[in-house]
């Protein structure tokens, strides 16, 4: 199960995301092991790293997934 992360020591997450996405009309975004964590393959070892504080902080594994690029993506998730 789990738990949830102040505000404020989510803002300490390293490396940060650059972008949370979530629907348009939600004012909440809610973690859960749905939400990936989105990457370019120069970076995999920064997502690692940030799947592996969030697993720690909070209990959830969130999935890896690599893409050639970031730019118009259309899926909700940490990138």
């Amino acid at each position: 199960m789990g738990s949830l992360v102040s505000a404020q020591k989510a803002d300490m997450i390293i490396p940060q995301p650059v972008q949370i996405s979530y629907p348009k009309g939600r004012s909440t975004f809610s973690l859960n092991a749905q939400q990936p964590i989105i990457y370019t393959a120069a970076f995999e070892q920064q997502a690692i790293y940030l799947q592996q504080l969030i697993h720690q902080q909070t209990g959830i594994r969130l999935n890896l997934s690599v893409v050639n690029d970031l730019k118009n993506l259309s899926v909700e998730g940490i990138y």
